[in-house]
């Protein structure tokens, strides 16, 4: 007999197997990204000093590439064929995570040797572009799961919580990478990528995709593309995260110069007070959600956020050391309410669904990369830009850098976040899917859940009843 368990509702709660095979995912997304993050710009532009030029161009590439092989993947992977791969994510993760690994070590490991600013920079557009591309493969049919796993918004602001602890748990030690020397850069990249390996292998052991997903209509590019970009909600979210990963990219890209400013001694001092009050403050944010609603926590910690930088980049010009780090705390605090990014932008995919029939995550992700991944590209150029008209010395330490640059470290780390924050709360206030809109939503996509289960369920009994006549 055919199991009738389809047929029944889905529990809010997943398994706590499948949220820890899940959550093994964000080990290699926290510690490859995380790592590339902090240590290319060290790694290219300070240490082997590849000239800005070739710098600037490389990323300029590495942008387009980031633009156009998203969402072409992530269309692929909605439409998968089931019944041939056995699944439209998991597929993916199984056999890109090895490339993936191998791709991220190569990015240290090709001999860097070159003699030549040409071969360093071929070095380094070649080996970005493809380390990006099977970074999309994995990481965009992982993300891809989790909104396939539940419906409820809650459920998924509590796993991504959870998956923030994992970037705290691994993601913190690698705040040390902007202070490590190039031979170093290269050996830990050897660990990390077997270590993201061995992750990869225990998400697509234990997650799993739900069938009734797994049979939606196949929809083309252009026409998920079209869909895509009708959804108001998914709009306001593209432009609001555009300006987080503005803000991040540059600030991720250049914290060896962070660490020039406030010290290596500092760096603990630096970490625990900046975590502690974001925790706090994410733990705060989900617990007020339905009491005031998630907009309104974006936009009055948002606003928050920003008067906090002004401040602090105010204090810090004027070497009020304690009141810089009073104003470093808070602004950390006040970015609390970035829990709720993960749900800002899976619920318009929600949305899509109701109106459209089919689930197509992946396409969805792509194209939020159409207009964030470039982000990852012009955050380091703006920054580079702004530190070379300060005066940065390329290879220089802390101490051979003019006084002007600690002037533009304290420009990019303090007040340009403040001013991206700005243009971001400008952009989110706009957003359409809240408390009762969010609510509804999840009923009304339980009916039509419901359907697909049943009609995956009344497929299979003839699938079944066939074969014993045969």
């Amino acid at each position: 007999m055919v199991s009738t368990t389809m047929q029944n509702v889905p529990q809010t709660k997943l398994p706590k197997k499948q949220v820890f095979g899940y959550l093994m995912g964000m080990i290699p997304l926290t510690l490859f990204v995380g790592f590339y993050s902090l240590a290319y710009a060290k790694f290219f532009l300070h240490d082997l000093q590849l000239l800005p030029v070739y710098w600037y161009i490389g990323l300029v590439i590495y942008a387009i590439v980031n633009m156009f092989n998203d969402p072409i993947i992530g269309n692929i992977s909605d439409n998968t064929n089931v019944k041939k791969w056995g699944s439209r994510r998991i597929v993916y993760i199984k056999y890109g995570g090895p490339l993936y690994a191998l791709s991220f070590i190569l990015v240290w490991w090709i001999p860097t040797n070159h003699g030549s600013q040409f071969l360093l920079f071929l070095h380094f557009v070649l080996t970005i572009c493809v380390f990006e591309t099977f970074y999309t493969m994995v990481t965009m049919c992982w993300y891809a799961l989790l909104p396939d796993m539940t419906m409820d918004v809650d459920e998924r602001a509590r796993i991504n919580f959870y998956g923030t602890i994992i970037i705290l748990i691994f993601g913190v030690p690698l705040m040390f990478v902007a202070s490590l020397d190039h031979q170093q850069l290269k050996d830990l990249s050897l660990v990390i990528g077997v270590i993201g390996l061995i992750s990869n292998f225990i998400v697509v052991r234990y997650s799993k995709e739900r069938p009734e997903f797994q049979h939606d209509k196949a929809t083309p590019l252009k026409e998920s593309i079209k869909l895509a970009f009708k959804s108001k909600g998914y709009q306001v979210y593209m432009g609001f995260n555009f300006m987080a990963m503005l803000s991040s990219s540059i600030t991720m890209a250049f914290l060896f110069l962070f660490w020039f400013l406030i010290g290596d001694e500092n760096i603990i001092t630096y970490l625990g007070l900046t975590v502690l009050a974001g925790y706090g403050a994410n733990v705060l944010c989900m617990n007020l959600r339905k009491k005031v609603g998630m907009v309104k926590l974006i936009m009055g910690f948002g606003i928050l956020r920003v008067i906090s930088g002004i401040f602090t980049y105010i204090v810090a010009i004027y070497n009020l050391d304690i009141l810089m780090w009073i104003g470093i705390t808070l602004t950390a605090f006040f970015g609390g309410s970035g829990v709720f990014t993960y749900i800002l932008q899976t619920s318009p995919i929600d949305e899509d669904e109701l109106k459209h029939g089919s689930r197509r995550e992946g396409v969805f992700f792509g194209i939020n990369s159409i207009f964030t991944n470039p982000a990852n590209s012009i955050g380091p150029i703006i920054g580079t830009a702004i530190m070379l008209a300060f005066g940065y010395i390329q290879g220089g330490d802390a101490t051979d850098q003019p006084l002007e640059v600690f002037a533009g470290i304290k420009f990019i780390f303090f007040l340009l976040p403040a001013i991206f924050g700005i243009f971001g709360l400008l952009i989110v206030r706009h957003y359409p899917l809240d408390n009762k809109e969010l609510e509804q939503l999840e009923q009304d996509l339980e009916v039509i859940h419901q359907k697909k289960r049943e009609a995956l369920f009344v497929s299979a009994s003839v699938s079944e009843s066939e074969s014993e006549i045969n």
